[in-house]
């Protein structure tokens, strides 16, 4: 997904990886980003993210709730990744032309804060790796709104997806990759196509394989008509340290207009015995 989470969203997995049997994980995550979006007015956001995933036999399920605040309310978080409000970016729209939206920042940096949509997946794996054979899951997710959209930390609308995620490692190296297909709610004043997404990192473990640093490319199609499709690439240094934990860093900068133009994050994920 392209969202803020994108770049931690690949870099814990890759250094989590041995944990994919693990029976309950508590994940979670902070990160601060920033961006115009396509828009003549910044917007700075902060996202805290919990989630706890349950692994039985060959089945996944996993929940996630964001805690969340932002400079404006003039962008809004979908399944897919972060859109102006009013599906107008790059039309230069600002907060002046906007009425009916809220959070101008002129509040604080984070005018805008609270719980914001949270989302459920499943994920079957069907395949484990094993020599030249790459692991391979299939999942679907769901986006339930929850957060008020006038605040841009939602949507107001149910977002979907179905996907296949693939890992692949090969000595030191690891290779993530992870596709989806959104069906995105519509929003009264937006007009969103649904997008074709694309996760991946390459990862190289060093010190035995307790850390690894990673590169990480992040991008979808486009979301809303006549803009640029969002894409980021960046990099993250995961450790695992003792008792199957992961912890780790990533940084992510924009390649287009349309995604944030640098966001840095911190991630961790912990078996719960």
């Amino acid at each position: 997904s392209v969202k803020w989470m994108a770049g931690i969203a690949l870099a814990i997995p890759a250094a989590a990886f041995p944990l994919a049997a693990a029976d309950l994980v508590y994940s979670g995550s902070a990160l601060l980003g920033t961006g115009e979006y396509g828009l003549t007015e910044r917007t700075t956001g902060f996202t805290f993210l919990n989630g706890l995933s349950l692994q039985v036999h060959s089945f996944r399920v996993s929940a996630t709730i964001p805690l969340s605040g932002q400079s404006t309310a003039l962008v809004s978080t979908t399944g897919a990744g972060i859109i102006s409000s009013g599906g107008s970016s790059g039309s230069g729209t600002t907060s002046d032309d906007r009425p009916d939206r809220t959070g101008s920042g002129d509040d604080g940096i984070f005018s805008v804060f609270g719980v914001g949509d949270p989302s459920v997946r499943l994920d079957f794996d069907a395949i484990r790796s094993r020599g030249r054979i790459p692991s391979v899951s299939f999942f679907g997710q769901m986006k339930i709104p929850v957060a008020d959209p006038a605040d841009g930390l939602g949507t107001g609308e149910f977002d979907y997806s179905t996907g296949l995620s693939l890992a692949f490692p090969s000595g030191r190296n690891l290779i993530l990759a992870e596709a989806a297909w959104w069906i995105l709610g519509e929003m009264p004043d937006a007009e969103l196509e649904n997008p074709v997404s694309l996760n991946a990192s390459l990862g190289r473990s060093f010190a035995g394989g307790r850390t690894m640093a990673s590169l990480i490319f992040s991008g979808c199609t486009r979301i809303v008509p006549d803009t640029e499709p969002p894409m980021q690439a960046g990099a993250g240094f995961n450790i695992l340290a003792g008792g199957g934990r992961a912890f780790g860093l990533s940084a992510m900068f924009g390649l287009t207009d349309s995604a944030s133009d640098v966001s840095v994050s911190a991630g961790w994920t912990i078996p719960i015995d």
